[in-house]
């Protein structure tokens, strides 16, 4: 969903922004910050192979295999914040607080708004193209069948329990009851 295209010359746009983060990500940050965030995707990473010494291997030699596996694995299983359809006013609250948390986290100097990094943009209409297309992709999603509404929401309170409850009863509940706030959990690092 952040790289594919609903309108003409959209698919570019995205690809142009994601080498922009990526730009940003990796000279703008202090090399300590670097090394965490790599720490932490690669960990996400390990996670998701289920022990296989081979991937563990190729995951351990190219950083950027981990990051794409991390978020593969969100897209193939609609576990991404955006798929996120939040059921009740306190899903939806603890879900915008969650990501606030860690968008606010990539910048942690900057003011961001609930989608902040989803919008910003660097020239002229390049924001409101962005806007654009995350209206479309959230369109596109209210409108799926009620088995794939289940499954994206079994999926993320999954993604959230797996990575980020670390055994603890009341995690793991909290994920359960709020799939959408569990969707808005990262690593401790957002270059992904």
């Amino acid at each position: 969903q952040c790289t594919e295209g609903g309108y003409k010359l959209s698919a570019w746009e995205a690809r142009q922004d994601a080498l922009s983060r990526r730009f940003r990500n990796a000279f703008h940050k202090p090399a300590a910050q670097r090394a965490g965030e790599l720490f932490a995707t690669r960990k996400h990473a390990l996670q998701a192979v289920n022990m296989c010494s081979a991937e563990e291997k190729k995951i351990v030699a190219y950083p950027k295999a981990a990051a794409a596996l991390v978020v593969g694995y969100m897209e193939a299983t609609r576990a991404c914040n955006r798929y996120a359809q939040p059921e009740s006013a306190a899903e939806l609250y603890m879900s915008k607080s969650v990501e606030r948390q860690m968008v606010k986290r990539s910048a942690p100097g900057g003011v961001y708004a609930h989608t902040g990094t989803c919008v910003d943009g660097t020239a002229k209409g390049e924001a409101y193209s962005k806007s654009i297309r995350n209206r479309y992709a959230y369109y596109r999603d209210r409108n799926v069948s009620a088995s794939t509404y289940y499954a994206q929401r079994y999926e993320q309170a999954k993604f959230g329990i797996k990575y980020f409850a670390h055994g603890c009863h009341h995690e793991e509940t909290q994920f359960a009851q709020y799939p959408a706030a569990a969707a808005a959990m990262r690593p401790s690092t957002y270059n992904y």
